[in-house]
C-alpha cells in the first residue's frame, strides 16, 4: 500500500448513507467520476472528484481553495 500526501486537495469521508446524502445536494450520480455541490439556486459552491467506497461510504476530493465554502455550504 502506498500513501501519498494530498497537500493540495481536501478528502472528506460520507457515510452513512452517502448516496441519500449527495443526491441532494449535488448535480451528478454517485457512480460518476466527477461531481458538483450547489446551493438552492442552482448555482456551483463546489465541482469534487467523488469515489464510492462501499454502499454506505464515499469519498469526496476536492481542491483546498474550494473546501471553506463547502464546508459553510454543508
Amino acid at each position: 500500500m502506498r500513501i501519498h500526501i494530498l497537500s493540495n486537495y481536501f478528502v472528506l469521508s460520507v457515510s452513512p448513507n452517502a448516496e441519500k446524502f449527495l443526491s441532494g445536494l449535488t448535480t451528478n450520480i454517485i457512480s460518476a467520476s466527477q461531481n458538483a455541490f450547489i446551493d438552492k439556486f442552482g448555482k456551483i459552491v463546489a465541482t469534487f472528484w467523488q469515489q464510492k467506497v462501499d454502499e454506505n461510504e464515499t469519498f469526496i476530493i476536492l481542491d483546498k481553495r474550494a473546501s471553506g465554502s463547502l464546508l459553510e455550504h454543508l
